[in-house]
């Protein structure tokens, strides 16, 4: 029997557990970082992988009593970036997989130069656009504000004056905003590993009252002049909300307690959409939230907004017809009286169906022997990246890999499965997907079934592993 990570197909699926990193997932070159998976108290064991690999990157039990395990890097390079995944093993079996989370490294590369076009100084209610630039052949620049905070990600354009660049619009902006920003570059092959951040910049709006804006603002929340004891919290993204001729300043977090909690989001009937069907997607936060914001990663503004469902804490976002443009990373926030949220965690949203459809075989053959393994090759003679395979009707995730070239001018990926046993029949089909567009996939193969021959009637023991799925 191999090391890989075995689920338990026969109770049902545990519930996923629950991963982060600190001090956190942006994590410069050469420091440590500490990620942690939190499950429930009787998990014996923790696994966790990093997407691409068969094998499991560390294996730990919970500390002490607890119901969580840590697993530590002292020195990140490199080679530690990527997605993540962790599971927990309780005596009922294997639970779902986390929510990924994407491990960054900064400082692989030079750093690129950001300025402001025309000035940095900006008066009330005008716009600002931000110039990140590098001689280097970036593909993607990410501008951050703040404390790391991703505000925007764009490709980059080539520069009349050499090398490359990506313009990014910022406003309208108030005298009670002020921004400090960053911006890195990165290769599309390798979306976690970043350049030295670029030297910050911060956008000035000339002041219009005595008062210092975030003092202003906090005396506007609190009712009351702030004395020395008194904390708030107070975070920006770039974009304005405007409702019925209101505009926020977007999205300002004036929360007098610390951040507010993160909303969940989740998609209906699933997170994988073939071409041309309808998906919703929720997002739950507290009862006193007022409104609602989606937002798909790298637009400069909110998709949608909408005010919760009477009586209820949650909005719904409809798509009557799923497309290619659809697909993509979504977060969601939510406003209350208390100020704006955090954004609930990333969920990744599929559309199937765009280009042909990959072949599905087995080698050597889709009859096996109990207790034996059998290796399912996915193929395609478009040049797809990736390959995934799924089981089941419900096309549960089984595993991803790189696909490779071969002679003949196809690409294949080679998934190996086992060791079998004869209490369930299992369904496959695989997937392909270029690595620019992950949330783009083809059509499914046609469905490859395992008849197993032989031996006890034992659980079905099957590898598991993650591929970029996100929500519920």
């Amino acid at each position: 029997m191999t090391t890989t990570l075995m689920t338990l197909l026969c109770l049902g699926t545990l519930p996923k557990p629950r991963l982060w990193a600190e001090p956190s997932s942006v994590i410069a070159y050469g420091k440590q970082v500490t990620i942690w998976c939190e499950g429930t108290l009787g998990a014996l064991e923790y696994h966790l992988y990093r997407e691409g690999k068969t094998e499991p990157w560390d294996r730990q039990t919970p500390l002490g009593a607890g119901n969580k395990a840590k697993f530590f890097i002292s020195y990140i390079t490199e080679h530690y970036a990527g997605r993540y995944h962790c599971y927990y093993r309780s005596p009922a079996g294997w639970s779902e997989p986390s929510d990924p989370l994407e491990l960054v490294v900064t400082g692989a590369y030079d750093k690129p130069r950001l300025s402001a076009l025309p000035s940095p100084v900006v008066a009330s209610g005008g716009n600002v656009t931000l110039q990140c630039g590098s001689r280097e052949g970036y593909d993607k620049f990410i501008l951050t504000e703040g404390e790391r905070k991703l505000s925007r990600t764009l490709d980059t354009q080539p520069n009349p004056n050499g090398g490359v660049q990506a313009l990014f619009n910022v406003g309208p902006v108030t005298p009670s905003c002020s921004w400090t920003f960053r911006c890195y570059g990165y290769s599309r092959n390798y979306p976690q590993v970043w350049s030295e951040s670029s030297d910050p910049l911060e956008v000035l709006v000339p002041e219009q009252e005595a008062l210092r804006p975030d003092v202003k603002m906090r005396e506007m929340v609190n009712g009351k002049p702030e004395g020395p004891e008194q904390r708030r919290v107070f975070t920006w993204l770039l974009q304005p909300f405007c409702s019925s001729g209101t505009c926020f300043c977007v999205i300002p977090t004036c929360d007098l307690h610390g951040t507010l909690p993160k909303p969940r989001l989740w998609a209906e009937p699933g997170s994988v959409i073939s071409l041309g069907s309808t998906v919703t997607m929720w997002c739950e936060g507290p009862l006193e939230a007022q409104m609602y914001h989606l937002s798909e990663e790298g637009s400069p503004s909110p998709r949608e907004s909408q005010t919760p469902l009477k009586p209820g804490n949650k909005a719904k976002f409809s798509i009557t017809s799923m497309t290619e443009r659809h697909a993509g990373r979504y977060h969601c926030y939510y406003h209350s009286p208390a100020g704006w949220s955090e954004p609930s965690d990333s969920l990744e949203l599929v559309v199937t169906g765009a280009y042909s459809k990959p072949s599905l075989s087995a080698l050597p053959s889709p009859v096996v022997a109990t207790g034996e393994n059998v290796t399912l090759q996915c193929d395609s003679l478009h040049g797809f990246d990736r390959f995934i395979l799924t089981e089941g009707e419900e096309h549960k995730l089984f595993q991803t890999l790189d696909s490779k070239p071969q002679l003949n001018r196809y690409v294949q990926a080679l998934f190996p499965v086992g060791p079998v046993t004869p209490s369930h029949r299992q369904t496959f089909r695989c997937y392909g997907y270029h690595g620019d567009k992950p949330q783009v996939w083809s059509h499914p193969s046609d469905p490859l079934e395992l008849q197993v021959s032989g031996g006890p009637e034992d659980p079905l023991l099957i590898p598991m592993e993650s591929g970029p799925l996100g929500g519920e």
